[in-house]
Parts: C-alpha cells; structure tokens; sequence
C-alpha cells in the first residue's frame, strides 16, 4: 500500500480516539445531569437548568415511576409530553443542522478547489511569451494540459 493509505488510516484513527473520549466524556455528563445518580432536586440550581433541558432524566424519571411505583401512561404525562416534544424537535433540528454543515463544507471545499486550481494554472501554464513585438512568431499551446493537483480521467497515482 501507498504511504498516503496508512497516512489516511491513521488519522482516522486518531479522530476516532478524540470522539471516543469526548462521547464519554458527554455520556457521563448526561447521566449525572439526568438524575440516575442523584435526583435533579438535589442537583444545585445552576444545574437544574441543564439538566430539565436534556430528554434522558424525563426517560429516567418516567421509566422509575413506572417500575417503582406502577404509574399508568396517564401519572406518567408530565415525563412522556416532554419526550415526545425532543422525539419531534431534535431530529429536525439534526437534519437542518447536517444541511447548515454540508453546505458550509461544500462551500468551503468548492473555494479551496478554485484557489488551487488557479495556483496550478499560474504555477505551471504561465501567460504566452511571444517574444519582441516585431516578431510574428506565435506561441504554441502547453502540450500539458492538465494541472498535477487534479487527476486526468481514467488515471491513477502510484
């Protein structure tokens, strides 16, 4: 394989290792604001405000009740109108978060592809040189007429 192969893998590792430890880091976080250690009533008030904004001390809250207490779904109303709030709410807010993310990325790449391909172009098909103005000699065109940043169809690099 190409060195540019175990490069790639390699840094998808490492990205790999840093969201892991975020999404503990995160996953902890969320249970302790949550009340499966202790009860959001404990919590300090700074916290509270935290924590009644995240859908999983409503589940926990409710899915206690049910079990502890044999609440029916309509004890259980003032936990479940919440969750079916976030179950409506946060994956429309994920799928316009993902469009608002794609199109910046695309915008972003489509800027870089333009930058660098104006640098290929100046860097290796410089402007014609047509020698003394009274010569009638005329410039013949670069036989290369690709640039070395973008690959022609059908080829590969090795």
């Amino acid at each position: 394989m190409p060195v540019s192969t175990y490069s790639v893998k390699g840094a998808r590792l490492a990205v790999c290792k840093k969201s892991n430890q975020l999404s503990n880091l995160v996953y902890l976080l969320t249970l302790l604001l949550g009340g499966v250690y202790y009860p959001v009533s404990s919590l300090p008030v700074w916290l509270r405000y935290p924590a009644h904004a995240l859908p999983f001390g409503y589940g926990i809250r409710a899915l206690a009740d049910a079990t502890l207490y044999h609440r029916s779904i309509r004890s259980l109303a003032p936990q479940l109108l919440p969750l079916a709030l976030f179950a409506l709410v946060l994956p429309c807010a994920g799928v316009v978060a993902f469009r608002l993310l794609e199109r910046l990325v695309r915008a972003r790449a489509s800027s870089t592809y333009i930058r660098r391909q104006a640098t290929a172009i100046t860097a290796y098909h410089p402007l014609p040189y047509n020698g003394p103005s009274v010569s009638t000699r005329r410039h013949r065109p670069s036989p290369c007429r690709w640039s070395p940043i973008v690959e022609p169809p059908g080829s590969t690099i090795v």
